[in-house]
């Protein structure tokens, strides 16, 4: 298992981590298994333990949990070489209707994903 340095680049909050989770946890890392996995370490529930999650498993559930929570629907496109970049609505629910609000350019669909759903925790924490 090869420890990579992809907690900083990507930078994935403590306080991310706990909001889609559903409890209070601490991030300890990201490590590389295979060619094609990547997982988030971070504390159990009952804090006696370390558990994981594999990173795309994580970023589904962002997005899940950033448009049941807040009605923001995150998607992501490649821009044809020069990376991948998450686009951000906000869905009103009510009408259908969707307003579009920012675009998070980064060197992975899983990067951009988490840069808008930290912007969205950091903004509704501000409210």
């Amino acid at each position: 298992m090869q420890e990579t340095s992809l907690l900083e680049k990507i930078k994935i909050s403590k306080e991310l981590v706990s909001a889609v989770l559903g409890f209070k946890t601490e991030v300890n890392s990201i490590s590389q298994i295979t060619k094609h996995e990547i997982v988030l370490n971070y504390d159990s529930e009952c804090g006696c333990c370390n558990e994981s999650i594999n990173l795309d498993t994580f970023v589904r559930l962002c997005k899940k949990w950033v448009f049941k929570k807040y009605g923001y629907s995150v998607g992501s496109l490649y821009s044809g070489g020069s990376g991948d970049y998450a686009t951000l609505e906000q869905t009103d629910c009510k009408d259908g209707t969707d307003d579009f609000m920012e675009v998070f350019e980064a060197d992975s669909e899983i990067e951009a994903i988490i840069k808008a759903c930290e912007l969205i925790l950091k903004n509704e924490r501000r409210k």
